[in-house]
């Protein structure tokens, strides 16, 4: 902890489902049927194809982690408590 008296970190996530225009457009899976999962871009601080996805649907959720001398604490989204 050095001089600070707590650390927190929280992350803030959205899942959903929906197409990527001129990537994954429709109902059919666009890539290899051997290929079960295909990361599209990195993590960016850029927008990178966001402008391009439509969502059927999607949720944001959040949870944080704190400590400090005495304990830890987890705050976890209603779903996993």
């Amino acid at each position: 902890l050095g001089d600070v008296q707590s650390r927190k970190t929280v992350v803030d996530i959205e899942v959903g489902c929906g197409e990527v225009r001129g990537v994954a457009d429709g109902l059919a899976w666009p890539f290899q049927q051997k290929i079960l999962f295909r990361k599209l871009q990195d993590y960016s601080n850029k927008p990178g194809l966001y402008d391009k996805i439509s969502f059927e649907f999607s949720r944001s959720y959040s949870f944080a982690s704190e400590f400090d001398r005495n304990g830890h604490k987890l705050t976890l989204p209603d779903f996993l408590r």
